[in-house]
């Protein structure tokens, strides 16, 4: 038995699904970077996250000034040059898609328009409009190891989460499972079984991950309730003694009202 640990993810070409979304965020600093607030807990190679730090040169980096956990193209420098060279941001309860219109800095004739989409299930969409290159390489950097892919033509490059849980591995000679993983989440993963004669035989496998209520060793688990109203929002799982903001709420009122007055806490 054994696991795609070595791959965090599973690369995918798809039909293009590239389109010209997003309100402009007005980011056109060269070189400049800029957090923002995910609609969900993205979970990225086995961590989980509720901001990433968009960069100029269409690159997604999920703690500021590393590149440890983050997604990372080949486009190379990119420039704003005019007031429609923007980044640009589409905001769902189920994905958020970055969109970078820019030209290449040694070139300005040479326009790059791509976007990366993180989707709440965990999978990462990277789609190319018009770009001087005829290939395109996008990495993915994780605690573990990672992945890479290189897109020809029109094709959508789909990265699948394929990794088990932080904290755990599989014994390759039984086929159990060891350990405690350190988050809550999905997980998705790939596990194989061969044979004495070099048959090899695979099954995707779903690990769902709760957190223990009643334990705050290391941390408490934040629960949104909607009461009278609609929709869910993903459970946190926030450190002790650290100062945690409360995201941006996407349930729905109740039936008659317009909004929620603001969050109510208790124990």
């Amino acid at each position: 038995w054994w696991s795609m640990d070595e791959a965090d993810y599973l690369a995918v070409a798809e039909e293009s699904t590239f389109a010209e979304v997003g309100e402009a965020q007005g980011w056109r600093e060269d070189d400049g970077e800029w957090v923002y607030d995910l609609p969900f807990a993205f979970n990225f190679g086995g961590r989980v996250y509720d901001s990433v730090v968009v960069h100029d040169n269409a690159c997604l980096y999920f703690a500021m000034g590393s590149n440890t956990d983050a997604i990372e193209t080949s486009l190379g420098d990119l420039y704003s040059e005019s007031a429609d060279q923007d980044i640009f941001v589409e905001r769902a309860s189920d994905h958020v898609t970055f969109r970078w219109k820019r030209v290449l800095y040694s070139d300005r004739e040479s326009e790059v328009n791509c976007s990366i989409t993180l989707n709440a299930d965990g999978t990462i969409r990277c789609a190319f409009g018009d770009s001087s290159y005829e290939s395109r390489q996008v990495w993915l950097s994780t605690a573990r190891d990672g992945a890479e892919a290189e897109q020809f033509g029109d094709d959508d490059i789909v990265f699948e989460p394929n990794y088990l849980p932080l904290g755990l591995w599989l014994e390759e000679e039984t086929g159990l499972v060891y350990g405690a993983p350190e988050q809550a989440g999905h997980y998705e993963f790939d596990v194989y079984v061969s044979d004495g004669e070099g048959a090899i035989s695979s099954k995707r496998v779903t690990l769902d991950v709760e957190a223990n209520p009643n334990d705050h060793s290391s941390g408490y688990r934040i629960v949104f309730d909607a009461r009278d109203g609609a929709g869910a929002m993903s459970v946190q799982i926030v450190q002790s003694d650290c100062v945690y903001k409360l995201p941006k709420c996407t349930l729905k009122p109740p039936e008659g009202k317009t909004r929620f007055a603001g969050w109510a806490g208790s124990n």
